[in-house]
């Protein structure tokens, strides 16, 4: 029964980590190619590649692509030839990796629901808040720096999550007017556009100068909480579906040591 078990584990333990050497080797490919040619990444973005400074985000993009396929090949690699040719060595390393990486996620999930990331979090990003700089106040014909990455990557952050700083406009330097992306009539298509004020002039300065219909007063990490929460369901099944894929990794890899080991034949004295 043992046997039939590592026999079972051998395959789709071999089989699972053929996938994450493919996958580590897909993203290798996908990050080399942002490296030498951000223009076709451009066009296979499609309107991405319109928005303000975000070309200047491929060159760390393909670095962190990079680095991910890497991690994604040696584990693959350790997995796969731990478990088809029962490297004891390999599968320690492979059992030692994905337990780690299981504490890290379940580390980050009760410091997700807990002040504590909140605190790092603000700790981390108080520098970047003191360095933004906002659009120009809205006036017929004025144009947005789009060669700030910093300030713009945090307009399309407050644009996306409905939001205005940490926990308030309060934490920008800005903090006596609302900037602008900040209003409810600023939409990411006005970001990018060469007369972003022009369609709600009167309307944004409205909200600049008074902070009506604004998010002001929400800030970005409880938005995120907002949308963690709103997908709760979906959350939570795929962080359980990843930890037990994972916890099934190790089992299998244990089972494979344990059948070598009961196998091996020990030297005659």
């Amino acid at each position: 029964m043992t046997g039939a078990l590592a026999c079972l584990a051998k395959v789709t333990l071999g089989i699972l980590n053929t996938l994450f050497l493919l996958v580590g080797l897909a993203l290798v490919a996908v990050g080399a190619i942002i490296k030498q040619g951000s223009g076709v990444i451009g066009d296979v973005l499609g309107e991405l590649k319109n928005v303000p400074a975000v070309s200047q985000y491929l060159d760390t993009a393909a670095w962190v692509l990079i680095g991910l396929g890497i991690f994604f090949t040696a584990i693959g690699i350790l997995g796969g030839c731990g478990a088809c040719c029962a490297v004891k060595i390999f599968l320690i390393l492979y059992i030692i990796i994905v337990i780690i990486l299981m504490l890290t996620q379940i580390v980050f999930i009760a410091l997700l629901f807990s002040d504590k990331l909140k605190d790092i979090l603000q700790s981390a990003l108080k520098d970047s808040f003191s360095k933004y700089k906002p659009p120009p106040d809205p006036v017929a014909g004025a144009k947005i720096d789009t060669d700030d990455v910093l300030s713009r990557g945090l307009d399309a952050l407050f644009i996306e999550l409905k939001c205005c700083g940490f926990e308030s406009s309060k934490d920008l330097t800005t903090a006596s007017k609302t900037p602008v992306t900040c209003c409810k009539a600023f939409t990411p298509d006005l970001l990018k556009s060469d007369d972003p004020f022009g369609t709600s002039l009167i309307e944004l300065q409205s909200c600049v100068s008074t902070g009506t219909n604004s998010y002001k007063d929400r800030g970005c990490y409880d938005a995120l909480l907002d949308l963690i929460d709103d997908n709760k369901g979906a959350f939570i099944g795929g962080t359980v579906g990843i930890l037990l894929f994972q916890l099934i990794c190790v089992v299998f890899a244990v089972l494979i040591i344990k059948d070598k080991n009961k196998n091996s034949v020990s030297p005659i004295s």
